[in-house]
């Protein structure tokens, strides 16, 4: 709780007003709405997406290879 004052007590504050709250369900359709905008409407599928194992193995061969201890401060 914000105090208006150094030293104010808890009782001498005004309560805050609340601001307004999204219930759960309403934020969860406000992210598929979100994503439906921006995946072109099938946000499930693209999260389905998995990379796969072709995709993995090529990043992995093309990250540098880290050979040795190596300090971070260099």
């Amino acid at each position: 709780m914000r105090l208006p004052y150094i030293g104010a007590q808890r009782t001498e504050t005004p309560p805050r007003p609340c601001t307004r709250r999204k219930r759960p369900a309403r934020a969860a359709m406000s992210l598929l709405a979100a994503g439906a905008i921006l995946f072109g409407g099938d946000l499930p599928a693209v999260l389905a997406q998995a990379p796969s194992d072709e995709a993995i193995l090529a990043a992995a061969q093309a990250a540098p290879q880290i050979e040795g201890p190596v300090s971070p401060l260099t």
